[in-house]
């Protein structure tokens, strides 16, 4: 691994561990000596999730207790390398996953796929949230979400679905939490360094009248079909104390079909707006592919192929469920099961080119119409 990796000034941090794994202290030992004879230099650091021997202590939030976890841990530098997910669904088992009791129910864990719907989004965000301010404040170097994107374990027919996006790179609320936390203009990437509000709320549900918007804005103004209900600060709850940028959190009176809008303000100007609309009877498909900033090459390439379920004005239909068929012309082959059923609206197959430089791919489902999109391949 060493010899590998060495020449990548990315990396920090050397695991030279099993992870979760007993170890004896001779293994630990040589280990740790093994990655400063490969690298030596004086910027070279070990870690291991054993206190014993390493130069940075990475434990995850789990291996401690609550509620303080390792907020009182002044022992040697530590960076929490795994929170968010195991200690929302059994605290009290320890390294014991297979046979263990008083499991969180399914509504409280952090394990949500997309389309379980908006409730239960927002409460594995919370539980996010709740963690990582709770991180901050001990004094971590960092810490480290336990998953970026749900995935096929193997070992179990159900997905791992505490990812705060989908298995096909879908945002779920979480996702946007995390944004908020890059302050504007912080990072290179124009996607988190501009500023933008984000309405973690379908408005489609009369009993659910939280509205909580996640942004990296001073202030934010929330507005019922073109009336405004406030314009306030960050959240200063429990939850908010160590964030970088706490969400704001609006509670509705009432519901009342149309839309709500959510303006984002620095330095007393609006810079930035979100509108989500009430879902109304599907109409049609809209497709688009993932090129995250590549355009598609031929001969070869992948991207995910998406396509959503839309009413007339182009609102996505987030409890929408039926089953999509792509078919693509060209040179190229659609990967994954076809038809397949939408996910909290949204189809996904993976599309993959072959010699063409023009693709064009179409999305059907009945009573819904049809859609295409021409892709000019680089």
């Amino acid at each position: 691994m060493m010899r590998r990796d060495r020449n990548h000034a990315s990396i920090i941090l050397w695991e030279a561990a099993l992870n979760e794994t007993r170890m004896p202290k001779s293994f630990i030992e040589g280990a740790h000596q093994a990655v400063k004879e490969e690298y030596p230099s004086q910027d070279v650091y070990t870690c291991g999730w054993i206190e014993a021997t390493y130069d940075v202590f990475i434990p995850a939030r789990q291996h401690g207790q609550p509620p303080h976890y390792w907020n009182h841990y002044d022992k040697k530098p530590i960076f929490i390398a795994e929170y968010g997910d195991w200690e929302y669904y059994a605290q009290n088992a320890g390294f014991n996953q297979t046979a263990f009791e008083d499991l969180t129910s399914d509504e409280r864990n952090s394990r949500q796929l997309r389309g379980y719907g908006q409730k239960r989004l927002a409460q594995q965000a919370l539980n996010y949230q709740e963690a990582h301010n709770s991180n901050r404040k001990g004094s971590p170097a960092g810490d480290a979400n336990w998953l970026m994107f749900d995935y096929n374990r193997g070992y179990a027919p159900d997905l791992e679905a505490s990812g705060i996006m989908d298995i096909f790179r879908l945002p779920k609320f979480a996702f946007y939490f995390y944004k908020s936390q890059a302050r504007i203009g912080e990072f290179a990437q124009e996607a988190f360094n501009q500023p933008f509000v984000h309405l973690a709320n379908f408005y489609n549900d009369p009993t659910f009248l939280d509205v909580k918007i996640y942004s990296n804005c001073e202030e934010v103004e929330l507005l019922v079909n073109g009336a405004s209900v406030g314009r306030q600060k960050p959240d200063t709850d429990v939850n908010s104390t160590h964030l970088v940028q706490p969400p704001f959190t609006f509670r509705l009176e009432e519901f009342a079909a149309g839309e709500i809008t959510a303006k984002g303000f620095v330095n007393g100007k609006e810079v930035t707006s979100s509108t989500q609309k009430t879902p109304k009877e599907a109409a049609s498909l809209k497709l688009w592919i993932d090129e995250s900033g590549r355009p598609l090459e031929s001969n070869g390439d992948m991207v995910f192929l998406y396509a959503a379920i839309i009413d007339q004005a182009g609102t996505i239909l987030p409890d929408a469920d039926q089953m999509i068929r792509f078919k693509v012309t060209g040179d190229a082959q659609i990967i994954g099961t076809n038809p397949i059923s939408a996910e909290a609206g949204i189809a996904t197959v993976l599309l993959k080119s072959g010699k063409d430089s023009t693709l064009t791919v179409s999305a059907s489902s009945p009573n819904l119409s049809e859609n295409s999109l021409s892709i000019n391949l680089k």
